[in-house]
């Protein structure tokens, strides 16, 4: 289980909250005067446990061990194994579902408060780098949990529109580990990739990423794309995808995520240290749904600070089953810009893997570049 810290962008880490998972009211009683003592609202559940709420501590009690259903656990939680008499087999059970701090109460009690200072720390220390978005080079994530949004193709327009038609310094970086993600709409062929960074992660460095990059040609925009092979993409940590991100912001004017569908630790680690998240979305009842289940998990991480979630409408047609009208009366979110539909001029560029910008003053006149140049003249003029 990987153990990640909340973004909060407030001066100060407001209260945490736990969960305590225990049929033993011993158990209950030792934890919960200590946690309240540390200003931690505390809710308790008890078997069969079906579901369990976000918390920024979730404690096990061994009791429960070999009753737990360990994938209800939220991915972002710090999960703790409380043990009331040491038992070697509970607590390798426990380090094979991948939570490493056990507590042994009451004589181990001080341990606790130790995780709690800690815990403490670590959201500080996201809210720092969080706030750090605010300066230097801007972080643009596009993310959508639906396949199909247009996601990619929009990210790279953005990317080469920016490098090209405003002469900025632009990497665009392709978190998705699958076939078919921008080098394919580029008709790149990397020769290497952000996993062959994880040798040097500790001296990381913007010479280290630049050498892993692949110029797309025409328009001269970087490109840092991933692993092909889903298995490889696992073994990169948050903590590369974290060092990317801060030593391109430091040296680019943007850096365009592409992030994937699936909510794992690259999405997660670029939605929190973007500047801006957008989420494409198309104008169906099945989009619209998704998004607004998608709204409500990223505000229980608490990763929709500073609102900074902005709904970019795609595929816009007049024959749309939704107006951008009805879309803003039903999702109750920020629409940045709306993307006109125009398939058959994009699918010739798409088809020949050519760059929808090139020199400056120089493009296309499609509606998506004619509407993508807009959102981003807007984006550097602001």
């Amino acid at each position: 289980m990987i153990t990640f810290s909340m973004r909060k962008e407030e001066p100060c880490v407001k209260q945490l909250n736990a969960t305590i998972i225990t049929d033993k009211e011993s158990i209950e009683h030792q934890l919960i005067p200590f946690l309240e003592k540390n200003e931690i609202h505390v809710e308790v559940l008890r078997s069969p446990i079906t579901d369990i709420p976000f918390s920024h501590f979730v404690f096990i009690g061994q009791d429960i061990a070999d009753k737990m259903d360990y994938s209800l656990i939220d991915h972002t939680t710090n999960c703790i194994g409380i043990l009331e008499e040491r038992a070697f087999d509970i607590a390798r059970q426990w380090m094979q579902q991948g939570i490493k701090d056990i507590i042994v109460l009451p004589e181990e009690i001080d341990k606790l408060e130790y995780l709690i200072v800690e815990g403490r720390k670590q959201k500080e220390e996201k809210r720092k780098i969080a706030d750090s978005t605010l300066h230097g080079g801007k972080v643009y994530t596009f993310y959508s949990a639906n396949g199909g949004s247009g996601k990619t193709v929009l990210s790279s327009m953005l990317a080469q529109c920016l490098k090209t038609q405003f002469e900025k310094k632009v990497i665009l970086i392709d978190f998705n580990a699958q076939i078919g993600g921008v080098e394919t709409l580029m008709a790149l062929e990397p020769v290497r990739n952000y996993a062959d960074l994880l040798p040097v992660i500790d001296e990381l460095s913007i010479h280290h990423i630049q050498n892993v990059t692949t110029l797309q040609e025409q328009t001269e925009l970087e490109v840092l794309t991933g692993p092909k092979d889903p298995e490889k993409a696992e073994i990169v940590s948050q903590e590369l995808v974290r060092k990317i991100l801060q030593i391109c912001q430091e040296y680019y004017d943007y850096v365009i995520v592409d992030a994937p569908s699936s909510f794992n630790i690259h999405t997660y680690t670029a939605i929190e240290m973007s500047s801006k998240v957008f989420y494409p979305l198309t104008t169906d009842a099945l989009a619209i749904r998704g998004f607004k289940q998608v709204k409500a998990f990223l505000e229980r991480l608490q990763l929709l600070t500073n609102n900074h979630l902005y709904v970019l409408i795609n595929r816009v047609h007049t024959k749309n089953e939704f107006t951008v009208k009805d879309i803003k009366n039903i999702i109750h979110a920020e629409i940045i810009g709306q993307i006109r539909e125009d398939y058959f001029g994009l699918q010739s560029f798409i088809n020949m893997g050519m760059p929808f910008y090139t020199k400056k003053g120089r493009t296309k006149q499609l509606k998506q570049t004619i509407d993508m140049y807009q959102l981003a003249e807007s984006l550097v003029t602001k």
